[in-house]
């Protein structure tokens, strides 16, 4: 274990709803939208492998990670939210970043082509292991780059257990799709 302070991080419960923003096409591949899609691909907070799907405090940080993925294509767009009830480690606490030895250069460090894993990555994968902590909350960095300040959650398949769960509702307010 690379961070054993994990164990001891009472965590942060999060319950107010999450922004999505996603490409239509990709959302709509399948006959039934998967809104909880995970491709396994790396991302800041995980390696290749690691199921994680990401959200936004607010839907301007939202819009603000998609258009950094979008790189100046035409694309439409699909607005939702996730209804999480789960804990997670909360990064924006600097007792949390001090007793995981993290800096805040650390949680903004480049990933797309790290030839080894970046610490942020390791945390995930560790936060992905274990069922106490759902997901990790930390600050945007495509907020950060627009001159604002906010924060994204990624949330970990496999460290679902029931009472956590991570829930994806119609407009009527029904459940469409939820982990565990």
């Amino acid at each position: 274990m690379i961070y054993p302070a994990i164990s001891d991080i009472p965590g942060r419960h999060v319950s107010e709803a999450l922004c999505r923003v996603v490409e239509r096409a990709v959302l709509e591949r399948s006959p039934s939208p998967d809104y909880l899609f995970t491709s396994g691909r790396p991302g800041r907070y995980n390696t290749r492998g690691i199921q994680a799907v990401y959200a936004s405090e607010s839907q301007a940080i939202a819009g603000a990670e998609a258009e950094r993925y979008r790189n100046g294509r035409v694309t439409q767009n699909i607005v939702y939210w996730l209804h999480p009830s789960a804990l997670v480690l909360d990064l924006g606490d600097s007792n949390n970043l001090n007793d995981l030895g993290l800096t805040d250069a650390d949680l903004y460090t480049p990933w797309r082509f790290a030839t080894t894993p970046t610490k942020t990555q390791l945390l995930g994968r560790e936060i992905a292991a274990q069922t106490r902590l759902a997901g990790i909350r930390f600050p945007s960095d495509a907020a950060k780059a627009l001159g604002f300040a906010g924060y994204n959650v990624v949330f970990f398949k496999d460290a679902f257990v029931s009472p956590a769960s991570l829930i994806v509702r119609d407009s009527d307010g029904k459940v469409i799709q939820q982990w565990p």
